[in-house]
């Protein structure tokens, strides 16, 4: 039996390995910085590993170790411009496409880049999934459906998600019924456009 503190270290030297094997490491060192600078970014990883380690020996309150790691991370804290400057480009490209378009065609923009009915369907699924869980071996099976068409429509997230799911299952039916009928398959796009 291994005991958990060799466990716990094994795991972490585990992650710490991943994590550097993973990370970018430009060979010629940061670019655009001065040799200061780079030397300065290796001695804050290793900052970060070494408090990292040291929390698998010494006990810290979980808001001080990820206090610790935010600020520790330089490159989140380079980045913080350009990310600026994302959000404040596509802040103005959004109200651009809404003052000469107009908010529905944004609407239709947005959703499609976004799949946002994907992100319903999830939702509802995924809530679908744990009321079912929760319920089996509890009640028969007509009773967890019930349960779960009226408890997964109790919110509008809810009621869209349902929406869109339903939607999904019908085009899927349409689509299984006119290549029965035809004996090819039909694509119908206007039925992928924004549902519900």
């Amino acid at each position: 039996m291994i005991p958990s503190a060799l466990l716990n270290l094994f795991v972490r030297c585990l992650l710490a390995g991943i994590y550097f094997l993973t990370r970018a490491h430009p060979a010629e060192g940061y670019v655009g910085l001065d040799p200061g600078l780079s030397k300065l970014y290796t001695a804050l990883d290793i900052l970060i590993l070494s408090v990292f380690f040291i929390t698998a020996l010494v006990q810290f309150p979980p808001l001080v170790y990820l206090g610790l790691t935010i600020v520790l991370q330089t490159s989140l804290w380079i980045s913080i411009p350009q990310l600026y400057n994302f959000l404040r480009q596509s802040w103005d490209n959004t109200k651009r496409t809404r003052n000469q378009f107009g908010l529905s065609h944004l609407i239709q923009v947005e959703s499609g880049r976004l799949k946002v009915t994907t992100v319903f369907r999830l939702f509802w699924i995924s809530r679908a999934i744990y009321d079912i869980f929760n319920r089996v071996g509890i009640e028969p099976f007509p009773q967890i459906l019930k349960f779960v068409l009226t408890n997964g429509s109790e919110t509008l997230l809810g009621v869209i998600g349902l929406t869109v799911t339903v939607s999904a299952i019908c085009h899927q039916v349409i689509l299984y019924l006119s290549l029965l009928v035809t004996g090819s398959k039909i694509i119908n796009y206007t039925t992928n456009l924004i549902s519900s």
